[in-house]
């Protein structure tokens, strides 16, 4: 059983025509309101954000791992790119793109 997350309070000024827009689509897709809306969309893009920014450390990670069971710096650098390497590609080139999560806001 999941357990109630701690929940707070937060407000927001938005444009009116965002706002209509947001509770023409609301639902559309199913929801009781544009402010589930706003928590879906807020979700989708915290989710992305966060998978990118986890691609991003794990270089740095792995290379700690490697390094604390007493691996040289050449040894962890092949290590790294061979592990990089099976990971889908698609992935890799979307982090190496939006490096330092310079995400440009869709509002």
């Amino acid at each position: 059983m999941k357990t109630e997350r701690k929940k707070m309070m937060v407000s927001l000024r938005m444009p009116e025509d965002v706002v209509a827009n947001l509770k023409r689509i609301a639902p559309l897709k199913g929801m009781s309101g544009y402010q589930a809306l706003i928590k879906y969309y807020i979700g989708i893009g915290l989710r992305r954000d966060l998978e990118i920014l986890w691609l991003q450390e794990v270089p740095e990670r792995i290379q700690g791992i490697l390094a604390k069971h007493g691996l040289s710096g050449e040894v962890q650098n092949e290590l790294v790119e061979e592990l990089l390497g099976i990971m889908p590609h698609e992935r890799i080139m979307e982090t190496k793109e939006t490096e330092n999560l310079q995400i440009a806001p869709s509002l």
